[in-house]
């Protein structure tokens, strides 16, 4: 008998859900304009506010989290700069953390955009 738990325990047990940039695709989800453009969600929006959440399109040319927003234009001409709406996070937490729990009774969030479902029941 093999004891090795790779081969015997094949079944997922455990999901890890980590929403990737969660702020800026909230932002998308709620605004039509915004969905597939650049955006970059923004605690202030001033040349040298901080990028915070940049969306799909953002970190395609090459925006990445904790870039000033001046380097963010200059990487791509178009970004589309937002500031947080920390509230709105939360409700789309909540939204996602009930569409979880109706795959499992054994949902805990991690953060506003992660959570770790069990899956053995």
């Amino acid at each position: 008998m093999n004891h090795n738990r790779l081969t015997t325990h094949t079944s997922p047990t455990v999901l890890f859900v980590d929403m990737n940039s969660f702020f800026a695709s909230c932002e998308q989800q709620e605004n039509y304009w915004l969905r597939g453009r650049p955006v970059g969600v923004c605690v202030y929006t001033g040349r040298h506010g901080c990028v915070i959440a940049p969306s799909i399109e953002a970190k395609q040319k090459g925006v990445k989290t904790g870039m000033r927003l001046n380097q963010a234009i200059f990487l791509c001409q178009e970004p589309v700069p937002i500031e947080t709406h920390p509230n709105r996070y939360r409700e789309y937490h909540t939204k996602i953390i009930a569409v979880l729990r109706t795959f499992s009774d054994d949902v805990v969030p991690k953060s506003v955009d992660e959570a770790v479902v069990d899956l053995t029941s």
